[in-house]
């Protein structure tokens, strides 16, 4: 037990892992600040953070269970009382401790810092939060196992690079599936992970690296015991973890004209949704605003599953917008109702862009300015590229101009609620509503969604 306290104040102290604990907080702080907190995300972005923790304990535990195969110290140690069998036993059980607190300090901050944000949605799961701690676990004992196996001492980085590889190649766990150490992306709308599940298969995974580790020094019962119990049960646990329940349905409820059907766990983002779209449901007529769809969170719905600051506006804006004025996907361009479509976007998202060249694929390369816009779908990164801000309808570059004037014009909303009837009739011009909007109309001689 000396020997592991010793083991353990070497780990407590190590720079390696307490400088991964410091970049993984502060590059995932950074990056979540553009994200509405969403507790089911923040919890999964936190325990991929701290992997990066994970491979610094792996390299440790690798470095001090490999300690007495250096050059000259086999001779220097072979004096001592404690064997190498008892060596490897107490870093076996100082540094999973080390690691799991090292993890700890990054999830809990990270979580932490969500809540303070609020109103966070989402629902916070322990059994994830305690499967990054079981992870960096496993790659403790595993650290260890190695360095009694393996002969070289590349061979922690060569699991660290394939366990990246994973996590960047294979997030959603394609291939592998819940066998992985780690999937770190989710889909919102399959339904809960299964985490508690997956923390007894890596829990069972980490005892059996652990017995493995000290098999090295020959044949033992107990050991051999424990490894085999800890297979048998990380096999199935892992198996049957694929098997997701289906997820809750939605829950809807009115505010501001219009209905809203959040996930369950999201009903603390309806306010800031709400809040988000008043610009628009402040000078549509309520009739009006009964003609824009329910807007769902789901994975092809309106509203988006995770929310991020200045990009997330401007899907949710051309939806309203789009159902509000009446339009239909397809040609609207030179009509007085994409011009108000656009001004009502705008309101809430800003008119920054022109109209795509060309409304087919989209380029490879999305550059600002060039109409398309990118609107995410989760907090991984996963996103879906649509052309222009109005759900399908195609614009030009002249009514984004006029819509520009009258963004302009601080008398423009009561403008637009006193003729929104005319405005918004299929047969009204922006040419005949010009007097209407108050501006000069700008009009374009080429056909509706030619390439410019």
């Amino acid at each position: 037990m000396t020997l592991a306290v010793f083991e353990l104040r070497r780990m407590a102290r190590n720079p390696l892992i307490w400088a991964a604990v410091v970049v993984a907080v502060a590059v995932e702080g950074l990056r979540a600040s553009s994200w509405w907190p969403d507790l089911t995300f923040v919890t999964l972005r936190a325990v991929t953070a701290s992997t990066l923790v994970a491979g610094a304990v792996l390299v440790a535990a690798n470095l001090a269970a490999g300690r007495d195969r250096r050059g000259g110290l086999p001779e220097s140690l072979g004096a001592l009382p404690a064997r190498a069998a008892a060596r490897t036993r107490a870093v076996l059980l100082a540094a999973p401790v080390a690691g799991a607190l090292a993890a700890a300090s990054v999830i809990a901050p990270l979580v932490g810092y969500a809540l303070l944000r609020g109103p966070a949605a989402g629902t916070f799961d322990g059994w994830e939060a305690l499967n990054g701690l079981a992870l960096t676990a496993l790659a403790a004992t595993l650290g260890a196992a190695l360095a009694r196996w393996t002969p070289w001492p590349f061979t922690p980085l060569l699991v660290i690079f394939g366990f990246a590889f994973l996590i960047f190649a294979n997030p959603r766990g394609e291939y592998g599936g819940w066998a992985l150490p780690w999937v770190a992306t989710h889909d919102a709308t399959l339904g809960p992970r299964p985490s508690a599940a997956h923390l007894s298969y890596l829990v069972a995974l980490a005892v059996a690296a652990g017995a493995v580790a000290v098999l090295r020094h020959g044949p033992r019962p107990i050991p051999a015991v424990l490894a085999a119990v800890s297979l048998a049960v990380a096999v199935p646990v892992a198996a049957r973890a694929d098997y997701l329940p289906k997820p809750a349905p939605a829950g809807c409820q009115d505010r501001d004209g219009l209905t809203f059907c959040p996930r369950p766990g999201y009903q603390p983002w309806v306010a800031r949704w709400a809040a988000a779209l008043r610009p628009i449901t402040s000078v549509v007529p309520p009739g009006a605003l009964a003609r824009v769809p329910e807007l769902r969170q789901d994975l092809h719905g309106s509203l988006p599953l995770v929310w991020r600051t200045g990009v997330s506006e401007t899907s949710l804006a051309g939806v309203e917008a789009h159902g509000a004025a009446g339009l239909e996907p397809g040609p609207v361009c030179g009509q007085a109702r994409t011009v108000v479509a656009l001004w009502l976007t705008g309101r809430v998202a800003g008119l920054a862009e022109s109209a795509p060249r060309t409304w087919g694929p989209p380029p490879e390369t999305i550059r600002p300015g060039d109409g398309w816009h990118v609107y995410p779908l989760a907090e991984t990164g996963s996103s879906a590229i649509v052309p222009g801000r109005l759900n399908g309808a195609v614009y030009g570059d002249a009514d984004l101009v006029n819509a520009r004037v009258l963004l302009r014009d601080p008398a423009a909303a009561g403008r637009v609620r006193a003729h929104w009837a005319v405005l918004t009739d299929p047969a009204t011009t922006t040419v005949r509503a010009a007097p209407l909007l108050g501006i000069k109309a700008v009009t374009d001689s080429r056909a509706c969604g030619e390439p410019a």
